[in-house]
């Protein structure tokens, strides 16, 4: 992870570590380095290790510093890299107002173990993780019926994004249906006219 992390136009330095959550749960967290010019956005470096790296292998969480730790003889002292940050879920708080954004937040709840979630929090800075994005994936199948891919769980980690992502293809779908319609029932109307020519070819002859 830290090989392809470290390809990064925008990534200077990485290291990368296991560590446990407060639920005990072990999850990859990626400390970075921006370069001089900008620091890259985690949404942007999940995208970037998705499309090298297997779903299981993208951190959970990616912090940014300005520099990393050094011990005396110049190494990365990885034993005091801080713990992954707290997201304040009171900051920018939008509560859930659809249907749909309130069904993927009670999914979110139960799977994350917490008491709310605003439709813009991101999945991964709430503590999530892939192992647990899996849990997401199979309880919306479940309750919504509607098929989608991990990697597209991944590339819509909030509630926002990913209720407008489903019912854009609700409108595709539905867009799709009255033109499927209208070929069936000219294609009926042209068998209709042909036989009626036949019948009248018969009766004149």
């Amino acid at each position: 992870i830290e090989a392809v992390l470290s390809q990064h136009p925008q990534v200077r330095e990485v290291v990368v570590l296991a560590r446990k959550d407060e639920l005990k749960d072990m999850q990859v967290v990626a400390y970075l380095v921006g370069n001089q010019h900008s620091a890259p956005l985690q949404s942007e470096l999940r995208r970037y290790l998705l499309d090298k790296l297997p779903e299981y292998m993208v951190p959970s969480a990616f912090v940014l510093l300005k520099e990393m730790p050094l011990l005396p003889n110049g190494k990365i002292d990885r034993r005091v890299l801080p713990e992954q940050p707290q997201l304040d879920l009171e900051e920018n708080f939008v509560a859930p107002e659809t249907e749909l954004e309130q069904t993927i937040a009670i999914i979110w709840q139960e799977v994350l173990q917490i008491k709310k979630v605003g439709i813009h929090h991101n999945f991964f800075d709430l503590g999530g993780h892939s192992l647990l994005m899996v849990q997401v994936h199979s309880k919306l199948y479940q309750t919504l019926n509607r098929d989608i891919s991990i990697v597209e769980m991944f590339q819509y980690p909030t509630i926002s994004t990913l209720a407008k992502h489903f019912s854009q293809q609700l409108e595709e779908k539905t867009s799709f249906q009255p033109s499927h319609e209208l070929v069936e029932t000219r294609r009926e109307s042209k068998k209709q006219q042909r036989q009626l020519r036949q019948k009248h070819r018969e009766t004149n002859q």
